[in-house]
């Protein structure tokens, strides 16, 4: 007797497919955390200043230069950001693809959770549904999405003897 049943597989399908939708919406937030990092630090760059040497007499004591630790600390992250961007732009290309596919309002559902990263009460709003419908819609979707999601995103699933 099989101990992994109809509710099981279901239940596997839509954590994968919202494992696969999770990454792709935390890498939108992880870039926006290094916009909002790289926006303070220019913030703060803007009111350091260097050695004025047009004075007479030097007012600074013997220290590492903070522009210059400032100008290559923001030159890091806006690199690591690049890259993000880079990443995330082929995974939201290949789950928009993805999404194409499957069409309908799933996709739409998927599309409004986790690429536009909207609340609930904002996709019922813009739906025009209830959240307790769009609750059922939203699990009915991630279980349809699992067919359409990359086979190199899925945990690979052991074939029967």
């Amino acid at each position: 007797m099989c101990d992994f049943d109809k509710s099981d597989w279901q239940r596997y399908r839509r954590e994968q497919a919202s494992a696969y939708l999770r990454r792709i919406r935390d890498m939108r937030r992880h870039i926006a955390a290094l916009n909002a990092e790289i926006n303070d630090m220019r913030s703060l760059a803007t009111g350091l200043k260097g050695i004025d040497y047009s004075r007479d007499a030097v007012q600074t004591s013997a220290s590492d230069d903070a522009m210059t630790n400032a100008v290559a600390k923001l030159l890091e992250i806006v690199s690591e950001r690049v890259e993000l961007v880079r990443d995330y732009v082929g995974k939201l290309e290949e789950c928009g693809q993805a999404l194409r596919e499957m069409n309908g309002i799933y996709s739409d559902v998927l599309r409004y959770r986790y690429v536009c990263d909207y609340p609930w009460e904002r996709i019922a709003a813009t739906m025009n549904y209830s959240e307790q419908w769009l609750y059922e819609l939203h699990y009915q979707a991630l279980n349809a999405f699992y067919d359409y999601i990359p086979e190199t995103e899925r945990d690979p699933v052991p074939r029967a003897l």
